[in-house]
């Protein structure tokens, strides 16, 4: 093997995996996973992703939701959900 090669194959696995992962460390909004997935199987299932749609939904359902989500949604966009 010519080793002059090997550190494009660790750069290469390296952002592979990274690539994998998503990288951001966060739990998607309603996705598996997050604090709101339940929530927005039970409410928001009929809602189609982007734009907002998603969190508008459990914004109208936040006297709905369950107190997890509610700290989640408080955390992310700073606003109290009770």
């Amino acid at each position: 093997m010519n080793w002059s090669i090997l550190p494009f194959f660790i750069i290469l696995f390296g952002v592979s995996v990274y690539a994998q992962g998503g990288g951001s460390g966060k739990s998607r909004m309603g996705g598996p996973g997050s604090p709101c997935f339940e929530d927005r199987q039970k409410y928001c299932s009929d809602i189609p992703k982007g734009q907002g749609r998603i969190r508008d939904c459990l914004m109208e359902n936040s006297e709905k939701l369950s107190p997890e989500c509610k700290e989640h949604l408080n955390k992310r966009w700073g606003q109290k959900k009770s």
